[in-house]
């Protein structure tokens, strides 16, 4: 009976104790999936991060072909300068009206160009006889040599070009009305220029009528 016991517990003792072979193999195994497992993960962030770079360069890739702009064989552009000294033809330019002069003049009006030389005579007289203001009597100015009202302070840029540019005639009227401080550098006066041909054209027929000694409006 005891023999019949001892057997008995020698047999459970051996089901239940694991194997040393056993316990390797499984241990073996679940390092193998272990690793395994870690090389998977390893592999999808690598291949994520190999097709975000894919895709980055496929996207440059097609805006350069869809937006492609060619370069200039020169950068820039060309702007052309007429030959000759630029102040001159700054002047020039000024002279130059989109309507010859003559044809402007032709068809001005004395009585709106005394309208229109209101904005004038805040500054300019135009009475026989009258003493200056802040700029010069006008009376007479027609065909007058420039710089030449007694008693009146020009500015030094009207006197250096006095000489070179004669007498007030309509087209050297009409250009200094356009744009005074490009027509003489250094003018003293302030007025910025009268834009609309119409306004300056009436008023060099006012001007006239006030110089008793005004030349004949030019036809050519």
């Amino acid at each position: 009976m005891a023999g019949m016991k001892a057997l008995v517990f020698a047999q459970i003792s051996l089901q239940a104790r694991p194997t040393r072979v056993g316990e390797g193999w499984t241990c073996g195994f679940q390092r193998v999936i272990s690793a395994m497992m870690d090389s998977f993960e390893f592999n999808k962030i690598a291949g994520a991060l190999l097709f975000s770079v894919l895709v980055v360069l496929g996207l440059r890739s097609l805006g350069e072909t869809v937006f492609h702009v060619d370069a200039p064989e020169k950068p820039g552009f060309m702007v052309e300068i007429g030959a000759g000294d630029s102040s001159a033809g700054a002047a020039s330019s000024v002279a130059a009206a989109a309507t010859p002069l003559p044809v402007l003049l032709a068809s001005a009006d004395a009585a709106k160009g005394k309208k229109a030389f209101k904005k004038c005579a805040a500054c300019h007289k135009v009475d026989a006889g009258a003493s200056g203001g802040v700029g010069p009597n006008l009376h007479g100015i027609v065909g007058k040599a420039m710089g030449a009202a007694d008693g009146f302070a020009y500015s030094k840029g009207l006197k250096e070009v006095a000489g070179a540019k004669g007498p007030w005639s309509y087209e050297a009227l009409d250009s200094f009305l356009t744009k005074p401080k490009v027509y003489i550098p250094g003018t003293k006066m302030s007025f910025a220029g009268l834009k609309k041909e119409a306004d300056r054209a009436n008023i060099l027929a006012y001007l006239k009528e006030i110089s008793p000694e005004a030349p004949a409006f030019p036809t050519e």
